[in-house]
């Protein structure tokens, strides 16, 4: 048995990110939620922000989790979502790994901060995009523009980490805006 990085997320993409984080075990191919982490993860993140909360790249107010700040632009389902992502302070040097989950059920988050062509549409791709996104060493001002592939509204979970160090998460809260301001009780609402 050896330890994972966040719940419910199958080995290879573990593998792949190598991560660790006490509370998450891995058994074979799948991985197991354990004591809550999870829970933990999506209620007492690192930083947290919102789709309906537009924070401009580099901006001071966007939320940042180590060396990185995150920037979110409007959820317009079925369209992609576009994630700015800027590093902000030279330390760690070398890549960051990214990966996610979605806070209701754990359902794995997709990422494209690849070359074009973009993935098809979420409602007959769910499957495009990558498990985790390795982001390359760039000096501060910099940054990746790219696509986290949100397959509905709510709370999604993203994890920073750095050569298997979890450095922290970010919560985004997935709504759509109404008329400018922030969506009803329910994220997922339509707004007229």
């Amino acid at each position: 048995m050896r330890t994972s990085s966040i719940a419910l997320l199958t080995a290879a993409g573990l593998a792949a990110a190598g991560c660790s984080r006490p509370g998450h075990t891995t058994q074979g191919l799948a991985t197991v939620r354990v004591a809550g982490s999870l829970a933990t993860d999506c209620v007492h993140p690192t930083a947290a922000t919102a789709t309906y909360l537009p924070t401009p790249a580099g901006s001071p107010s966007a939320p940042r989790v180590g060396p990185v700040t995150f920037s979110p632009f409007p959820y317009q389902p079925p369209h992609l979502d576009k994630v700015l992502i800027q590093r902000v302070s030279p330390v760690p040097k070398g890549p960051l790994s990214l990966t996610g989950y979605n806070c209701r059920d754990g359902r794995i988050l997709r990422f494209w901060y690849t070359s074009p062509p973009l993935p098809g549409p979420l409602d007959r791709h769910p499957s495009e995009g990558y498990r985790v996104a390795v982001l390359p060493y760039v000096p501060p001002g910099t940054g990746y523009a790219g696509y986290m592939l949100f397959t509905e509204p709510g709370r999604w979970s993203i994890v920073v980490s750095h050569r298997g160090v979890i450095l922290g998460n970010l919560v985004i809260t997935v709504a759509r805006s109404c008329k400018g301001g922030p969506p009803t009780a329910n994220p997922g609402s339509v707004c007229a």
